[in-house]
């Protein structure tokens, strides 16, 4: 570990990690621009087109999601060829700078541009902060570090509304605009971060990724002609790793059907509260109250047990997509809010359960040569999911409907004097709930075949090791 993680035999608590507490803060300070930077982006593209706004939104916001789904593979590519920390000081300040500039756009184009040039640099930064954790915090505390990791990226969601929100009323008196004033505000919050990162210590004894396929060049400029020839190599060779190592690929499974099942609660949550709770936009909030508490409470139930050491993370990580899949079924199974709100708060245990120790997975298996590119595929794999089921569930839910409609003209199937009614919703539903259930159970017999390869010595490795 790094020269600031003391006592304790070198496995203190993460607060007193001062390396991981400069990156933590770094990613609360960045998220937080993040939020507040995509609410005035998705204002000044409402504002360059006034008589079509939707369709200006929709532009800027598949520009911020097209290039993870084509650049990703190269991102992790780059990330594990540089030093991942100044990578991420680079990048902060390159989208700060870019955020700068975002105010002086006359046209929706422009404004485009910038939103990819910011999902580019947002494309380096994840998979090399993902890369760097397991360099500065030992094994047995990575899923408390990605729990806290969740709570800066999600938890500042509503913090950067408020801040947007308020700068309404200062930006008069500052003779700027609320959407400007908040991307300048933003810029700092850029800056902010790449300095915090710039106070993180990286061991010596881990290559942080910097010159993992360095070659003598000797004024040939053959380092240049290989890196230039290898890159698609290099490619093949992060997914080569993560369909032969088992865990590795045990979980990106699991996490893409956690996606693409669990991700169609978002689009269908309005529907869900409606039509099969019986309630009303009031329901529909309480639902997702209820999912982001579940959520919390999972999130924390992991990290008491990873503290214990009982459990590994992917043990837990398979538990999570159990949890899941039974939480999401139950809850689109049941016609009453009374008994929704914990069956959803249940799926969201799960959820968060299966992120956190998902992450922390595939930090402690992946190797360190290959770890950029193992989470720059794992952050492609959740965008194309997210995307496949906010595009797929609510088309499969309109069909369904009408499939019932036609089956079943009053939408009930009655047996025995008995009547439950069945909606599209519900069935798209079920069968993302069925689809993580499924996998759960695939990925616990997987686990159980290489639970040897996972259920390491979780603290005081050196002291075992001197018994023997």
């Amino acid at each position: 570990m790094s020269d600031d993680v003391v006592a304790d035999g070198g496995h203190p608590g993460l607060v007193r990690n001062r390396s991981f507490m400069w990156l933590w803060a770094s990613q609360f300070v960045s998220s937080l621009g993040d939020w507040i930077g995509l609410f005035a982006i998705l204002a000044i593209a409402g504002q360059l087109q006034p008589g079509n706004a939707a369709f200006a939104i929709s532009l800027v916001t598949l520009a911020r999601v097209v290039p993870g789904l084509v650049l990703a593979p190269i991102a992790g590519v780059l990330v594990d060829r540089w030093d991942r920390r100044r990578t991420m000081i680079v990048t902060d300040v390159g989208r700060g700078c870019v955020l700068a500039l975002v105010p002086f756009v006359s046209n929706i184009w422009q404004l485009i541009l910038a939103s990819l040039v910011l999902e580019v640099l947002t494309l380096l930064f994840q998979p090399a902060k993902e890369a760097l954790v397991p360099n500065i915090v030992p094994a047995d505390q990575l899923v408390s570090a990605n729990s806290l990791g969740l709570l800066a990226a999600y938890g500042t969601f509503p913090v950067g509304a408020l801040v947007f929100a308020a700068l309404a009323s200062f930006a008069p008196d500052l003779g700027s605009q609320q959407a400007s004033l908040a991307l300048w505000v933003d810029t700092g919050t850029f800056l902010v971060s790449a300095l915090l990162v710039f106070f993180v210590r990286v061991p010596a004894t881990a290559d942080d990724g910097a010159g993992a396929v360095a070659v003598e060049d000797e004024g040939t400029g053959e380092l240049a002609k290989r890196r230039l020839r290898g890159a698609w190599d290099e490619v093949r060779e992060g997914w080569q790793f993560i369909f032969t190592e088992p865990v590795v690929r045990m979980v990106m499974i699991g996490f893409s059907v956690a996606m693409l099942g669990g991700a169609a609660v978002i689009p269908l949550g309005p529907l869900y509260a409606e039509q099969v709770l019986g309630g009303s936009a009031s329901t529909y909030g309480l639902v997702q109250f209820a999912m982001g508490f579940g959520a919390a409470v999972g999130v924390g139930g992991v990290m008491m047990w990873t503290r214990r050491g009982t459990h590994s993370s992917a043990h837990l990580f398979t538990m999570g997509l159990l949890v899941c899949g039974v939480g999401l079924l139950a809850a689109a199974s049941v016609h009453t809010p009374a008994l929704g709100y914990p069956l959803i708060a249940l799926f969201g245990m799960g959820a968060g359960a299966t992120y956190v120790t998902g992450f922390a997975t595939l930090q402690e298996n992946a190797d360190d040569e290959v770890r950029g590119r193992v989470f720059a595929s794992l952050l492609l794999v959740i965008r194309l999911c997210m995307l496949l089921a906010l595009v797929i569930a609510p088309a499969l839910a309109g069909i369904a409907d009408g499939v019932l409609h036609w089956l079943l003209p009053d939408g009930e199937v009655g047996l025995s004097g008995f009547s439950y009614g069945v909606s599209g919703t519900e069935i798209v539903l079920w069968i993302g709930g069925a689809t993580i259930l499924l996998t759960g159970l695939w990925a616990r017999r997987q686990y159980h075949d290489v639970q040897h390869l996972v259920e390491r010595p979780r603290s005081g490795g050196d002291e075992e090791e001197e018994q023997r």
